[in-house]
C-alpha cells in the first residue's frame, strides 16, 4: 500500500496503534498543515542525559520504530555484541547484568569460527563453523553490482571459509590477491563480455518523474530533452526508450559504464572499446576494499599501483613531522 502511494505521489502518514502493536495505521494527507495531522518535522522533546565515555551511544526513535528504504517498510532497529572466545559462565554473566541493570534481554545469535570487520559501521563478515559465510552490509552481495565483481567476491568468500588455522589465514590472502589480479588484468583487456560488466538496477518510477528537465540539445541528428539529476540507469533507459523501446515502473535496466558523454549506454547498446575500464576499477576498489582492509591489503598495491594516502593518514604524517 505503501509503494503505491509513493508511487502516485499521494502524502501519507504511517503510525503503529497503541493498542494493538502488530497493527499500522495509514492515513490520506489532504491539507498538510492540519492541526490534527502530526508534523514529522517538529522536534517534540529534547532530552539531556548524562554522557559516560565507558558506554558507546546511538540515537533513535523513543518506541525504537522508524521507517526506511523503497515503500518505507517499518523497522525495528537492533544492535549486536561480538565477544571472543568467551566462556559460557562469562555469557551468563554477562546476560544476567544486562538484564539486571539495563533491562536489556540478551542471547546467543550466532558462534563464528572467525570474524573479519571493514572499517565502517555494521559492514563484517563471519565464517560460521561449517565454513558458512555469513556477509552483513557488504557490497558485493549486492544485486546490482555487476556479475564479475560479485563472482569474484563470492570466490573470495569461499577461500575465506576454507580457513581453519593462521597458516591458512596467510595462504588464502595471497589466494585472494590472485583473484583481484586476475579480474583486474581480464578487465583492461577487456576479455570480460559486457553482460557480466551490466549493472542491473529497476526502475522504481515513471521515467517522466526523475531528474529535472533543464532544455534541449541535437543527439544523433534527433532533438532530445536535457534533465539534471538523472540516475545512471534512467540515462540508459531513456537512450533505450529513444530507440523505440516502451519501458515502466518494476523494469529492469541492464547498462554499462563507458566513456561517452552519458557515461553510461544500455548493454544492448555498447560495445567492448567503450567500456570505461578505470570506473570499473574504482567500483572493484570500493567493493574488495571493504574486505581488504581487515586483511590489511590495499586495492591499488595489489594491483601494483601507487597507494594514495587517506586524509587521516596525511594530517598524522604532518603532525609527526
Amino acid at each position: 500500500m505503501v509503494a503505491i502511494l509513493e508511487e502516485l505521489g499521494i502524502e501519507y502518514s504511517l503510525q503503529i496503534r497503541e493498542d494493538k502493536s502488530n497493527v499500522c495505521r495509514i492515513r490520506i494527507i489532504k491539507d498538510k498543515m492540519d492541526k490534527r495531522i502530526k508534523q514529522s518535522n517538529i522536534i517534540k522533546k529534547i532530552e539531556i542525559f548524562g554522557i559516560d565515555n565507558e558506554y558507546v551511544y546511538d540515537l533513535e526513535t523513543e518506541n525504537h520504530h522508524f521507517c526506511g528504504g523503497i515503500g518505507n517498510v517499518l523497522l525495528h532497529n537492533t544492535d549486536s555484541l561480538f565477544l571472543k572466545n568467551p566462556s559460557p559462565t562469562a555469557i551468563d554473566e554477562v546476560a544476567v547484568w544486562a538484564h539486571n541493570n539495563l533491562g536489556v534481554d540478551l542471547e546467543i545469535d550466532k558462534q563464528y569460527r572467525y570474524v573479519v570487520f571493514s572499517e565502517l559501521k555494521k559492514n563484517y563478515l563471519g565464517v560460521l563453523a561449517d565454513g558458512t559465510v555469513d556477509v552483513k552490509g557488504l557490497t558485493g552481495k549486492k544485486s546490482h553490482t555487476p556479475p564479475f565483481i560479485r563472482n569474484a567476491f563470492y570466490d573470495i568468500l569461499a577461500i575465506l571459509g576454507k580457513v581453519n588455522s593462521e597458516k591458512d589465514f596467510e595462504s588464502a590472502r595471497e589466494s585472494i590477491k590472485n583473484v583481484i589480479l586476475e579480474n583486474a588484468k581480464n578487465l583492461e583487456a577487456r576479455k570480460i563480455p559486457l553482460d557480466d560488466l551490466s549493472f542491473n538496477v529497476t526502475i522504481n518510477k515513471s521515467l517522466k518523474t526523475y531528474g529535472k528537465k533543464t532544455g534541449a540539445k541535437t543527439m544523433d541528428g534527433k532533438n532530445a530533452d536535457t534533465y539534471k539529476g538523472l540516475p545512471q540507469h534512467i540515462k540508459a533507459a531513456n537512450m533505450l526508450v529513444d530507440k523505440g523501446r516502451e519501458l515502466r515502473a518494476g523494469d529492469v535496466i541492464s547498462y554499462v559504464k563507458t566513456k561517452s558523454g552519458e557515461g553510461v549506454k544500455p548493454v544492448e547498446l555498447a560495445k567492448p572499446e567503450e567500456i570505461d575500464t578505470e570506473k570499473y576499477l574504482e567500483t572493484m576498489e570500493s567493493t574488495f576494499e571493504q574486505v581488504l582492509s581487515a586483511l590489511n591489503f590495499d586495492f591499488k598495491s595489489v594491483l601494483g599501483k601507487p597507494r594514495q594516502q587517506k586524509l587521516d593518514e596525511l594530517f598524522w604524517s604532518k603532525q609527526v613531522s
